[in-house]
């Protein structure tokens, strides 16, 4: 039986998918999803969402030099949780310091966990970009454009009123 690890960077109460979550990690069983509302959580910028066994004893341990993904994602979801206004918590570079996270994190795991974290907020951070206008034709200016039959009409009949 697997597990889904929803990590939400929005506040809690967001809903996507039928359900409301917290900020930060939220866990369901993974069944209990259709194939819809698992796109419409995973095309979703403020959302990150992982697959994860229920029996973690049952997991292998990564290669060397291989981080667990399921870790990683557990310890973004860890960031999310953290009170930005502790200064106890972060260092100078506004990173989160080794103490902040749970027992037993390498220096590896806080690292690709700040990473992701840091990527998925400017995800999230960044505005849709505008398509660039086309700089071959020429910009069209109010100046440049001939006066409709109506205000041209409107134009003679002032002009015959007046004289």
């Amino acid at each position: 039986m697997s597990k889904i690890i929803i990590i939400s960077l929005a506040v809690s109460g967001y809903r996507r998918g039928g359900i409301a979550l917290v900020q930060g990690e939220n866990s369901f069983e993974l069944k209990q999803f259709s194939d819809e509302q698992l796109a419409q959580l995973e095309h979703d910028p403020q959302l990150k969402v992982c697959l994860s066994p229920t029996d973690k004893t049952s997991a292998s341990t990564p290669p060397q030099g291989q981080l667990d993904s399921g870790r990683v994602s557990e310890l973004v979801a860890h960031i999310t949780t953290l009170d930005r206004d502790d200064a106890s918590l972060w260092k100078a570079d506004k990173t989160p310091k080794a103490a902040a996270f749970p027992a037993g994190t390498t220096a590896e795991e806080r690292a690709a966990a700040w990473e992701i974290f840091v990527q998925d907020l400017a995800q999230v951070n960044t505005p849709p970009v505008a398509p660039m206008p086309d700089e071959s034709k020429p910009a069209e200016s109010i100046v440049d454009k001939p006066a409709s039959d109506q205000q041209k009409s409107d134009a003679d009949s002032t002009a015959d009123s007046g004289a």
